[in-house]
């Protein structure tokens, strides 16, 4: 799910192929099928809970953090690169939050 101001959602609509393809890069297989835009305005958009935020998530392992960057290296658009190892390395956190809670993947 994406939340996209009005003016992008529609720029966001057109690039989610793309954007899927590149996602699943970061897997290794086609781990992410439909992406989702809702349309709103920042104003109307709800802070991040204290479990949502980036920083409360658990560390990887360097060796998933160099999985994640090989599979992201020969994105040449800089700040999608980073997006995306950002976006790998918070599915894995989760991933791990998950097997220790036994709730499963």
């Amino acid at each position: 799910k994406l939340l996209a101001r009005h003016a992008y959602a529609q720029e966001l609509q057109m690039s989610i192929p793309l954007i899927l393809s590149r996602v699943n890069v970061v897997f290794g297989y086609a781990g992410v099928n439909r992406i989702r835009i809702v349309q709103s305005s920042r104003s109307k958009t709800r802070p991040l809970a204290a479990e949502e935020e980036p920083g409360s998530l658990p560390d990887v392992s360097d060796a998933e953090r160099e999985s994640i960057a090989r599979a992201c290296r020969d994105i040449e658009d800089t700040g999608l690169r980073e997006a995306l190892v950002g976006l790998g390395q918070g599915i894995a956190a989760r991933e791990v939050t998950r097997s220790k809670d036994g709730s499963g993947a």
